[in-house]
């Protein structure tokens, strides 16, 4: 085992990654939130290990995976903490709400809204979710990124796993700075924006753009081909019903719709080169045209 890791020298750094996943995965498995400091100092103390075996010219590379595990810890702990925003406390509503449309997510049945709000009820300011989701029961109201509007809705804390070991929606939520969760009572209705209100103009131009390419879509062709047009070509995967999400798994073929974007490429690819190729052939067109930018 020794000769073989010695005969591997020259890809050691490709398990710096591996080394720093191990310490985000040590952060997750613990039961409670570590001490602030933890992170932090467990790295600077591995680098300094690190710096001494350097000196020393020994223990170099188990002092060299130490600081990837401290530094892939203390990564995570400073992400959840970057993350932090306030979390409702408890079920609250009927609630109006008022605020920006962040994201448009259509479902077989209605869509999900998920809305940087600057009013929810009565709640304070500290204790306002930054962002929140809820569903509409019929349609998308018409909305698209960028919209502010208003709506009534009830509002819960983002769900726990429904099993031990079941897919963590509240830590997911936790990272997408996301406090709430629930359903509207209604359509949207658009409002005017608030005065002095600064948005990051083109991360919105290009949800807007996306959430109008899968409107286009869904439009043109009928419900169960569009959902699955919309989920390839703008990544919107949670209009296809559950029975074609099923068959697409039961096929092996999930994959296509979760890496839409790779495989979009890969045929672009694809059809770039044959094109090259074919133009190539005929010394009408490759000696007088830029046959690259035709394909």
């Amino acid at each position: 085992l020794g000769a073989a890791l010695l005969a591997e020298r020259h890809r050691w750094p490709l398990w710096l990654p591996v080394l720093m996943g191990g310490g985000v995965a040590i952060y997750f498995m613990l039961d409670q939130e570590p001490r602030g400091w933890i992170g932090g100092v467990a790295a600077a103390l591995t680098f300094a290990a690190l710096l001494v075996a350097w000196r020393l010219g020994r223990w170099v590379i188990p002092c060299s995976a130490m600081v990837a595990i401290a530094l892939g810890f203390a990564a995570a702990q400073f992400d959840a903490w970057w993350t932090t925003a306030p979390v409702l406390e408890r079920r609250l509503g009927p609630v109006e709400i008022t605020g920006r449309l962040v994201s448009v997510d259509p479902l077989p049945e209605g869509a999900r809204l998920v809305i940087a709000p600057n009013r929810v009820g009565d709640l304070s300011a500290d204790r306002m979710p930054v962002r929140l989701r809820v569903r509409l029961r019929k349609g998308d109201g018409g909305v698209v990124p960028g919209d502010w509007l208003s709506l009534r809705a009830m509002l819960m804390p983002p769900p726990a796993p429904s099993t031990p070991g079941a897919y963590d929606f509240q830590r997911a939520a936790w990272f997408q700075r996301l406090g709430a969760v629930g359903y509207a009572l209604g359509a949207p209705k658009m409002i005017d924006p608030p005065a002095g209100e600064s948005i990051s103009w083109w991360r919105h131009a290009v949800e807007a753009l996306r959430t109008t390419v899968t409107q286009r879509i869904r439009a043109a062709l009928p419900e169960r081909s569009g959902a699955i047009a919309a989920a390839i070509i703008a990544g919107q995967t949670h209009g296809i019903s559950p029975d074609d999400a099923g068959a697409f798994r039961d096929a092996g073929l999930a994959h296509i719709l979760v890496i839409a974007g790779l495989h979009m490429g890969m045929a672009a690819g694809a059809a770039f080169f044959a094109l090259r190729a074919l133009f190539a052939l005929i010394p009408a067109i490759a000696l007088n045209y830029s046959t690259k930018k035709w394909a």
